[in-house]
């Protein structure tokens, strides 16, 4: 299943406000490494949920940065809901974690 990938939910989240580039997606995706990054934009532009863009800024001219297609779009509000359930999913296995250690299981 294409949506249960660990990191494609968040980085489809935050290329909803706007296209950004590679090194900008990894500084809102909190500890996403490089390589899992380009491996995570390689599924969603196959599967047509991101497309390349040339990304305009002062200092750089013709950056290639990512932004979500139409289909990926149409994610925004089941993808918001599925973030936050992951979010609190992970806080809730942390404390489990901590639990279970301090029942020595």
């Amino acid at each position: 299943m294409l949506i249960a990938r660990k990191w494609l939910v968040r980085v489809l989240v935050a290329l909803e406000a706007e296209p950004l580039r590679p090194f900008q997606l990894a500084a809102r995706v909190a500890g996403i490494t490089p390589k899992v990054l380009a491996e995570t934009l390689h599924v969603a532009e196959r599967e047509q949920l991101v497309q390349r863009v040339i990304v305009r800024e002062a200092d750089v001219k013709g950056a290639i940065g990512f932004e979500l297609t139409p289909l990926g779009k149409s994610l925004e509000a089941p993808l918001a809901a599925l973030a936050c359930w992951q979010d609190h999913r992970d806080e809730y296995l942390v404390i489990g974690t901590t639990e279970h250690e301090r029942l020595g299981a």
